[in-house]
């Protein structure tokens, strides 16, 4: 709730530098092996060359950590693929389910504050996770975009432009 009303007030601070989005999913996968486990979902892992961007390394644990808790939530303990690739100047983070899917007329507003494609019933959560996402990714200059099917899963990808190599770390800036 705390990051959700940050970003609303445009009091939210990041910490850039440069970080290779692989290691981001290396590290987000190794501390929830234990939850993958609990859940049964078999989770395949696939890192293409580097991946560096410009980023707060938090925040993009924290669009990792979300994604990946998305899919164990949704995905129904089935396969979860986590690929990391750069190309063309972009760096992408997908994040791909088995699970249940969104349907079509609910996938433009899941990323909406306080939004959910499930009933609450269902699954729990607040409806603040892809809205935090979502912001996260853009104030990197960035989108996310997600692709389902109801009952065959979804695949979730963040692009970020490629870090330029000359550019400096240790930035701070607001939201």
């Amino acid at each position: 709730m705390l990051d959700a009303s940050q970003f609303q007030s445009g009091r939210l601070t990041f910490n850039y530098e440069i970080t290779d989005l692989r290691d981001v999913a290396r590290e987000v996968l190794e501390s929830c092996c234990e939850q993958l486990r609990v859940k049964s979902s078999k989770t395949t892992i696939e890192l293409d060359q580097p991946a560096l961007v410009l980023c707060d390394r938090f925040r993009m644990e924290q669009v990792m950590m979300n994604l990946l808790s998305n899919a164990m939530k949704y995905g129904a303990g089935r396969e979860i693929q986590i690929r990391v690739e750069a190309s063309g100047g972009t760096a992408r983070l997908v994040v791909r389910d088995d699970g249940m899917g969104i349907p079509k007329e609910e996938q433009g507003r899941i990323f909406g504050r306080f939004e959910r494609a499930v009933s609450a019933n269902n699954i729990s959560g607040l409806g603040l996770g892809l809205y935090i996402v979502q912001s996260i990714v853009e104030a990197h200059g960035g989108r996310i975009r997600v692709e389902s099917l109801l009952n065959a899963g979804s695949t979730f990808t963040v692009e970020l432009p490629l870090a330029d190599a000359e550019v400096g770390t240790g930035n701070e800036a607001s939201l």
